[in-house]
């Protein structure tokens, strides 16, 4: 949370649960205990509303409260950072660094954006719901995907030993504490093309992919085939797994084995088909808009950790 919160909001104003367990603690056991519910909300809207209306509510009081709560912190947060934005001075390099860059930006989409249809409601909140849904992805996945690699890793100490010796030759490195908060950090580039770092993320996101249930879509007209079927009637509900296509066995032999080898050890044709079917963050004009910054967070979090 730390980490996408500095991203949206900048620096000078982002949590920071690291140092301060007892608030990341309440914050998160409210976000999870929502959890159990978010079945009725995606898949049966319209029962939960009824029980709702018949008075045997499916899902319980407290979970609206919770989201209330929520929502109230993320709607402070993105007032914080407007005030931050008007009281900092660009002139200062420290300064432009730590500003709000991408919620300076979402409040001027969503401005344009309303000034043009003014039914599509207040600009604060439209801004505010919008970076509810990158809180909730930008912390809720990686954590979920870096609990699963140091599971992984734990298991493996001459894994590990390889990982270190990788990291090594990162020029500058990358520290977990530095008494210098702009000192240099290595390009992003020259992470990115780290063979083993990319190899364990690619294969924890494959086998453990943070969200592996469906991604329900609904065909157009006029009705079209999807994947050799006959043809759907429009608004068929349709959806994939990233849990079965990253199982198909002709493109990732022994599927159910935790192997980041698979993606060192092999063609440049068999890398390209097994890229083809990865699907932790979706594809097309649906794709995960933070997938970037999603492996960035990975893998610096990763490099310092195993410093």
């Amino acid at each position: 949370m730390d980490f996408i919160h500095a991203f949206i909001f900048g620096l000078g104003n982002s949590t920071n649960f690291l140092q301060d367990p007892h608030t990341a603690r309440e914050w998160l056991d409210i976000y999870a205990s929502r959890r159990p519910f978010r079945f009725w909300d995606g898949e049966l809207p319209a029962i939960k509303n009824m029980s709702k209306r018949l008075g045997v509510p499916i899902v319980p009081a407290w979970v609206a409260k919770a989201t209330s709560y929520i929502e109230d912190w993320t709607f402070q947060s993105c007032q914080k950072a407007k005030s931050w934005t008007k009281s900092i001075s660009t002139d200062e390099e420290h300064e432009r660094k730590t500003a709000a860059v991408v919620i300076d930006q979402l409040e001027m989409a969503v401005g344009s954006k309303i000034a043009q249809d003014p039914s599509l409601g207040p600009h604060h909140l439209q801004v505010a719901s919008e970076v509810l849904d990158h809180l909730a992805a930008g912390h809720e996945t990686s954590g979920i995907t870096l609990t699963y690699l140091y599971w992984e890793l734990s298991r493996n100490a001459a894994l590990q030993d390889s990982l270190r010796n990788e990291l090594l030759t990162l020029n500058p490195q990358i520290e977990r504490v530095s008494s210098s908060p702009s000192r240099e950090l290595p390009d992003s580039r020259i992470i990115d093309g780290l063979p083993l770092l990319h190899a364990l993320l690619m294969e924890t996101l494959r086998i453990h992919s943070a969200i592996p249930g469906p991604q329900p879509r609904k065909t157009p007209s006029p009705p079209i085939s999807v994947a050799g079927s006959p043809p759907l009637t429009p608004g068929t509900r349709i959806s994939a797994h990233a849990y079965s296509l990253h199982r198909n066995p002709r493109v990732f032999p022994n599927p159910e084995v935790w192997n980041p080898s698979r993606w060192l050890d092999c063609s440049e044709k068999e890398k390209a088909e097994m890229s083809r079917w990865f699907w932790a963050f979706g594809s097309g004009g649906r794709m995960c808009i933070g997938s970037n910054i999603a492996m960035q967070g990975l893998w610096t979090t990763l490099i310092a950790k195993n410093h």
